[in-house]
């Protein structure tokens, strides 16, 4: 901010508020604040980055009510060896393994 301040637009905005005469009513008044909310502004958008967040929309989740958290658990343990049971499905052990959890869901 300090070195957007030393740049010879912003000095020039700030030379002229300075030397602007406003009147004592409240069309002047509006003026000057007008002025300084220009001053303030373009400071603002030469020194802060503006970071825009994505929005993300949340994931609807649909539990049944007879899933409980150990059908979950086994999910969450089948899901990944049906994903190395796909990489190598020739692989005797994996398939056992797999299908042995799989059994009890």
């Amino acid at each position: 901010m300090i070195e957007v301040l030393g740049e010879n637009f912003i000095i020039q905005q700030i030379r002229d508020f300075e030397d602007s005469q406003f009147e004592q009513t409240f069309s002047g008044i509006d003026k000057a604040t007008s002025n300084i909310k220009n001053i303030f502004e373009s400071l603002a958008n030469k020194s802060c980055k503006i970071v825009r967040y994505k929005k993300f929309k949340q994931k609807i989740l649909n539990r049944k009510p007879w899933v409980d958290h150990e059908v979950r658990d086994l999910k969450k343990t089948i899901k990944p060896k049906g994903a190395k049971l796909r990489q190598e499905p020739f692989n005797l052990e994996l398939k056992c393994n797999f299908f042995t959890h799989a059994e009890k869901l």
